[in-house]
């Protein structure tokens, strides 16, 4: 996918890689509503998401008790 693509689908952000492509133009492409994202701050972005379904799935087994 390229970033015209990806702006014309509506796509708000780009998981990559690859530092020759999207990455090198993020600082761009995020004036244009386009985020640039490597998996890694993927991750850290979900951890408080899964970290709460830890706890809820632990306050429902606790309650069944």
């Amino acid at each position: 996918m390229t970033a015209a693509e990806a702006l014309i689908a509506n796509v708000p952000v780009v998981l990559t890689t690859d530092r020759a492509t999207f990455w090198k133009f993020r600082a761009k492409l995020e004036a244009f509503g386009l985020s640039v994202v490597r998996p890694t701050e993927l991750l850290k972005l979900y951890e408080p998401y899964w970290q709460a379904l830890d706890e809820e799935f632990m306050r429902r087994r606790d309650a069944q008790r």
